[in-house]
């Protein structure tokens, strides 16, 4: 390494640099990197929870020329670490920057007691996807991404009505169909619910679906629909609200597993459309 460069971990003095080195890192995406430094703290710090002493940066002066930032919580029965964003600058890239970074890190999430290491990354990213499994990185399930920029039409549903929930309930959880990813999972979400939404919609005072979502950004975390009023647009509905409440004119839901066509074509009924897809890797450590 170069006497130039220096690793350390991430403090929140780093905010400035670490966004500008994000923006140069993914402005050749296929879905390139554009928030505001407002919007790019509150993913760090409220939805990410990023973990400062196991998040490293590569350093040169005041410039982040690469970074790793994880944040960690109990995913099943295993303490996990997230991997919130990997890259390096355009002009220091071929060096292996990215794995020197990760290497520093391993020790710190291991005397933290963590067992595994969950990523997603965009899966026509063949760059970041040889580099993963050069690092011993698996597959693990590929994600469908999805966006709406269509008004929800206002389906009448006798007697639905929604109203704001303050706390999770336990008890919602048997609407679900799938296991969300890491990061719109409830033991993550839990960590930073007032960066969050929820909404509940109910028939005869029967909890029949809920969605939460960040109002912000327009960005749907989980949403969910008893089995047997799928199909009986409580889904549209939410949805509808969604939109009625969010300060963006695009919904988006990331991160619904491929597998899942129910879910996916009743999306795509509302006017969604399948932007991206993901690939959730994985590293056992």
């Amino acid at each position: 390494m170069s006497q130039s460069l220096e690793l350390k971990t991430f403090s929140e003095s780093d905010i400035i640099p670490l966004f500008e080195a994000f923006s140069l890192a993914f402005s050749a995406n296929d879905v390139p990197f554009r928030p505001s430094l407002e919007q790019f703290r509150n993913r760090i710090f409220r939805k990410l929870g990023i973990v400062n002493e196991v998040s490293g940066l590569l350093t040169s002066g005041s410039m982040v020329v690469a970074f790793v930032l994880h944040t960690i919580n109990r995913n099943g029965n295993k303490l996990t670490a997230y991997n919130g964003g990997t890259g390096v600058i355009p002009y220091y890239r071929g060096n292996g920057h990215a794995i020197e970074v990760y290497s520093w890190l391993f020790p710190k999430l291991q005397n933290l007691g963590v067992n595994n290491i969950l990523l997603e990354v965009i899966d026509n990213n063949q760059r970041a996807i040889e580099l993963y499994k050069k690092m011993g990185f698996n597959f693990v399930r590929t994600f469908k991404c999805f966006k709406l920029t269509s008004t929800i039409p206002n389906y009448h549903v006798d007697e639905l009505i929604i109203a704001e929930a303050k706390q999770w309930n336990s008890g919602y959880a048997v609407f679900d169909s799938y296991e969300t990813s890491f990061l719109d999972s409830i033991p993550h979400l839990q960590t930073s619910f007032d960066n969050e939404t929820m909404l509940i919609s109910s028939i005869d005072d029967q909890v029949v679906g809920y969605v939460i979502f960040q109002s912000a950004l327009g960005r749907i975390s989980r949403l969910a629909v008893m089995e047997h009023f799928r199909g009986k647009h409580v889904a549209s509905a939410l949805v509808r609200e969604v939109q009625k409440r969010s300060f963006s004119n695009e919904i988006t839901i990331m991160n619904v597993p491929e597998d899942q066509q129910g879910t996916i074509q009743a999306l795509q009924k509302m006017g969604f459309v399948n932007e991206v897809d993901q690939i959730e890797m994985e590293l056992i450590i």
